[in-house]
């Protein structure tokens, strides 16, 4: 008789576990579905709240009364601080407007713009300002005027700014790494000068000999100069016969290079180089 107890006892407790277990996964479905409903449902009906027109009918006044009517007649949720909207007046809609429409509507002239969320809320923030042209920075005009070469016509002075003889660069004499002896138009001028024997007269560093009134020889460092230029390029000597222009109005200036000329005719002459610039 006890045994027959005890197995109805466990089969009843069985039963009751069973019914216990159903009804749990009934109501784990249930709550399941009731989880899902709001995300799927929201997303339909803001797109529809969005895009449908709707009829306002709000008057002009303080912003943040205007803005809390039309997010209760609008059916949508509107975010924003009390400082944005302090002391800012709306003039209010009246018509049909979409939600972003009515929303643009109150917010004209206000400064403050309202951005669609995900959820289908909006969020208002501050608009940022326009640069205005008054306050653009206009740099002073700026002038860049380059010069192949180092003019000396029309300077009036007896110096020059850079030579380039030596080194092909148009370094001034104290950068440039050798002995260097310009003479400009000016000097040229005031000295009278009717050929390149009467400047040579006049270098530094210069002697000149006069072999015949067509030979004329110009000595450097006990070399004889044999190497000569125009516009740096150059020319034919031979038997000291010179085969140049004898008349200096055409240069601009002489450059005289004292020793060898190695950085520009490769080896070079001992004596020195003598570059004549014509005039641009």
């Amino acid at each position: 008789m006890a045994q027959s107890l005890s197995s109805s006892s466990s089969a009843a407790l069985a039963l009751s576990f069973r019914r216990t277990a159903i009804a749990c996964a009934a109501l784990q479905l249930l709550v399941g579905i009731a989880m899902l409903t709001p995300v799927m449902m929201p997303t339909t009906a803001h797109a529809q709240t969005a895009e449908t027109k709707r009829a306002y009918d709000i008057p002009a006044g303080q912003l943040t009364s205007v803005l809390q009517r039309f997010g209760r007649q609008a059916e949508v949720m509107l975010s924003f601080s009390a400082e944005l909207t302090d002391g800012l007046t709306s003039q209010g809609i009246a018509g049909q407007y979409t939600v972003q429409g009515g929303l643009n509507a109150v917010l004209e002239g206000t400064g403050v713009q309202a951005l669609r969320q995900q959820n289908g809320g909006y969020v208002l923030q501050k608009m940022a300002a326009p640069v205005s042209r008054a306050d653009e920075t206009t740099l002073p005009s700026v002038t860049v005027r380059a010069e192949r070469d180092p003019v000396t016509e029309g300077t009036g002075s007896y110096a020059v700014r850079a030579a380039s003889t030596a080194t092909k660069l148009n370094l001034s004499l104290r950068e440039t790494p050798q002995s260097v002896t310009v003479v400009t138009r000016k000097q040229m001028e005031d000295m009278g000068a009717q050929s390149l024997t009467d400047i040579m007269s006049e270098v530094t560093g210069i002697v000149v000999q006069s072999l015949d009134t067509e030979r004329t020889n110009y000595t450097s460092r006990g070399y004889q100069i044999s190497t000569y230029q125009i516009d740096g390029v150059n020319t034919a000597y031979s038997n000291g016969y010179v085969k140049l222009v004898s008349d200096p109005a055409v240069y601009d200036r002489i450059e005289v290079l004292r020793g060898a000329a190695g950085h520009t005719v490769g080896a070079g002459d001992p004596g020195g180089t003598i570059n004549q610039v014509r005039k641009r």
